[in-house]
């Protein structure tokens, strides 16, 4: 997977990434950040990995999906708005 454009920070986006074209896999960027404190990178998962953690019932931690444009833009035009607590639905997962 290769991260687009330069720079370090979070992955946040969809379109920030090029995931691999198969599931059930975790993977990461080729870049790392090397000012980050604890890991030098994210590690995502495809969301098959996700569901299958939790119908295993394998507890604590979360995931945080990737958000798509859609779903950026309308944040975006909330905030523009003084809209400060809106976020999409099922933008975390717990395993609990």
């Amino acid at each position: 997977m290769r991260r687009e454009g330069a720079g370090g920070g979070l992955i946040e986006l969809l379109s920030q990434v090029t995931a691999p074209g198969r599931s059930n896999v975790f993977f990461t960027t080729k870049a790392a950040w090397l000012g980050r404190e604890i890991s030098d990178r994210d590690i995502l998962c495809t969301e098959d990995v996700v569901l299958l953690l939790k119908k295993n019932r394998i507890r604590k931690g979360s995931f945080h999906r990737l958000w798509t444009a859609e779903e950026k833009r309308i944040y975006d035009e909330k905030c523009a708005r003084d809209i400060l607590n809106w976020y999409p639905p099922k933008r975390i997962i717990y395993l609990s």
